[in-house]
């Protein structure tokens, strides 16, 4: 086994790559593509923040953007994938009738809430809430609107 500072820097930017690549194809978190990869190059130890400095001092960040975008983009993929399993939704019960697996739906419905906060954060602007900024439905011209609060009675 090899310890990442004995590391060449050709042998470096193989580990980064394979990092990256887990991150964008595997949806997964820059720790645990980090611990993929201490498997696979049979490393003795890699942290997260060794990998965040080769991205620094190979100038790797335009990648490593890029596998973020794509990791989300893969998660949002992940939420079709699970909206539409129908696998287990339906069991039988003791007497022999279809009865619905309200668990599994449960279970479903929490992957993808986690999954949908996960890309509000990950990538606010493309997967997160949108604010709708109108007037009764209409969208609101340049100026200043000057709300009215109401009188409850006061004088």
């Amino acid at each position: 086994m090899a310890n990442p500072r004995e590391l060449s820097d050709e042998e470096k930017k193989q580990v980064l790559e394979y990092v990256l690549e887990e991150i964008a194809l595997s949806s997964v978190s820059l720790r645990k593509a980090t611990k993929s990869a201490i498997g696979f190059f049979k490393l003795d130890n890699l942290s997260p923040s060794t990998v965040l400095n080769w991205i620094e001092a190979f100038e790797k960040h335009e990648q490593y953007a890029r596998a973020r975008e794509d990791r989300a983009d893969n998660i949002f993929e992940e939420i079709l994938d699970i909206v539409d399993c129908e696998d287990h939704d339906m069991g039988i019960d003791e007497k022999g009738n279809p009865r619905v697996n309200h668990d599994v739906i449960q279970r479903d419905r929490l992957r993808v809430d986690a999954r949908k906060w996960m890309l509000g954060k990950m990538q606010p602007k493309k997967y997160g809430d949108k604010l709708d900024v109108t007037s009764d439905g209409e969208k609101l011209e340049g100026g200043v609107t000057i709300f009215q609060l109401p009188d409850n009675g006061r004088d």
